[in-house]
């Protein structure tokens, strides 16, 4: 089986226990590439084919010469168990594509196990042309993670790590990752437009886990249609929920069955409605309307009216 071995590092490590060069280099080491986990920090939970792709793309060209991976992996000791080790600044998805391809021995650099620094590196791990960014439940997985270890504040979180959009992205990331998991999904999918609906869905929570699951698979799954004829909007998406939690004493007419989707489009054209002429009667106040918005009302009346009508 091949070896992990970076590019000219086993002869410095060489000249390192022969009593020459720097004495640092002592730290470098080729161990078995089983005894590196996933360290406390460590929060992935979706990968990217194609970036998955690129990065085990990159590797085999580095393995197709010599059988060289120019990579040495900095790991801490694994503070639950000194028989393994942590990666210290990621590379979590290059040790998973590293076993796959058959690799069995790694290079690494066994540094001091500091927790904000093995916190910050998991974080702030970057390689532009492979990366994938943590999305919003991920990164609240690992700002939750965070926060317990280091015991600090979401302020102190974003200000410490420079967290772009500081502490209100904290907050955001730490309430995604505590939804359901069937909400967590949809989050992944969505995760900008996804957080006001997971807010609505999360609602149906208070009938019970698994029956709020039941209700919201219809839901999450016409929230996510790729057609716009079958997509619920987040608008129509809380009428759906409202009408769960509260549901109408309204006789049902006979009349021709129409599909959820479609009802609830309707409703929501309904309650958009009832928002501009609430926005209106604000406008006019007390005063009567002019006689252009008298002729537009009373239009708009005969329309409803002509609706109201059918039978």
């Amino acid at each position: 089986m091949p070896k992990v071995i970076g590019g000219g590092l086993q002869r410095a490590k060489d000249l390192a226990q022969g009593g020459q060069g720097d004495p640092r280099l002592q730290e470098l080491k080729i161990i078995p590439i089983g005894k590196i986990r996933p360290g406390f920090f460590q929060s992935r939970l979706v990968v990217d084919p194609e970036k998955d792709d690129r990065l085990r793309k990159r590797m085999q060209a580095d393995l197709k010469d010599g059988k060289v991976l120019r990579h040495v992996f900095p790991v801490v000791v694994d503070p639950d168990d000194v028989a393994y080790f942590n990666p210290k600044m990621g590379g979590h998805r290059r040790l998973k594509i590293a076993q796959e391809l058959g690799l069995t021995e790694v290079c690494v650099w066994i540094d001091d196990y500091d927790t904000e620094e093995l916190a910050r590196g998991t974080y702030t791990e970057n390689d532009p042309a492979t990366r994938q960014d943590l999305n919003i439940v991920e990164e609240g997985v690992f700002f939750q993670r965070a926060l317990s270890k280091l015991g600090w504040t979401q302020t102190e979180l974003a200000e410490k790590f420079e967290i772009e959009g500081g502490q209100s992205h904290v907050s955001r990331c730490i309430q995604a990752a505590s939804y359901a998991p069937d909400i967590q999904q949809m989050l992944f999918r969505e995760p900008d437009r996804g957080m006001r609906a997971a807010v609505i869905l999360n609602q149906l929570e208070g009938l019970g886990e698994e029956k709020a699951k039941e209700l919201r698979k219809p839901l999450i799954a016409a929230y996510l249609a790729e057609n716009p004829r079958n997509r619920l909007s987040t608008d129509a998406l809380q009428i759906a929920v409202d009408r769960i939690l509260t549901p109408s004493t309204l006789k049902e007419e006979p009349a021709e069955a129409l599909p959820p989707v479609i009802q609830l489009r309707r409703l929501e054209r309904i309650s958009g409605v009832d928002k501009s002429l609430e926005r209106l009667k604000k406008e006019i106040g007390n005063g009567p309307p002019t006689p252009e918005e008298r002729q537009k009302l009373r239009a708009s009346l005969n329309a409803l009216q002509e609706i109201l009508a059918r039978s």
